[in-house]
């Protein structure tokens, strides 16, 4: 019954249907190729999809992602912890399709060494935590022990984060930079800083590895965080 519902089409489908077979899709992109998520799916439903239209609703969720940022609440401040965090990291995305691969711009210093057929992602965090005081002899025995461990000792459980709120940007510009997904995550950082640190009261920490040219983005952007 499933299978004939799913099979008579988008117009006749019904909307929970849809929408249930919409989030397994993408799901599973997450992960797999379209073509592998189709076969997935056959093998659930004996649902047939193309890759051209598992393409077209991932662009058409897409769509969505202005609307879904600008609608979500400020996170009630009395469920914050005491601290603010942001963080950036650099994320290599594989890059599929049928046509060549398109090689790394060389012309950027930190682009080298990146397979072919990638493309840098910038992934963007903030939350907020409270403060986990521990002595250096306590940070160096926690190397060396598992959460089991840990919690058979007695040890205080680690705070957790709260309202983790994390973006991602693939937008490049004409030179082939990362330099818009920049722009539009660090920008998105700093406003939700001021969202939700507004007076500044909470101490703001920046957490990233060691490329360059995130780190004059936390530095220019740092004054409105």
């Amino acid at each position: 019954m499933t299978h004939q519902v799913l099979a008579a089409g988008g117009a006749n489908r019904p909307p929970r249907l849809a929408n249930m077979l919409q989030d397994w899709d993408q799901s599973l992109a997450v992960e797999d190729a379209y073509a592998k998520v189709n076969e997935t799916i056959v093998r659930i439903l004996g649902f047939s999809q193309s890759v051209d239209s598992l393409e077209r609703t991932n662009q058409k969720m897409a769509q969505a992602t202005e609307a879904f940022w600008d609608a979500l609440s400020v996170p009630p401040a009395d469920e914050e912890g005491e601290i603010m965090v942001c963080r950036a990291d650099g994320k290599g995305v594989v890059i599929r399709g049928d046509g060549p691969r398109a090689k790394q711009n060389r012309t950027d210093p930190e682009a080298d060494n990146k397979p072919e057929g990638k493309k840098m992602s910038l992934v963007g965090a903030v939350y907020s935590i409270d403060r986990y005081e521990r002595t250096s002899e306590a940070i160096l025995a926690a190397l060396f022990r598992d959460e089991q461990q840990e919690a058979a000792e007695g040890s205080p459980p680690r705070p957790k984060p709260q309202h983790k709120h994390i973006r991602t940007s693939l937008i490049r510009d004409e030179a082939d930079t990362m330099q818009p997904s920049i722009e539009e995550i660090f920008g998105w950082i700093s406003q939700e800083c001021q969202m939700r640190n507004p007076l500044k009261e909470k101490d703001t920490i920046l957490l990233m590895d060691g490329q360059t040219s995130l780190w004059i983005a936390g530095k220019q952007y740092a004054g409105t965080a």
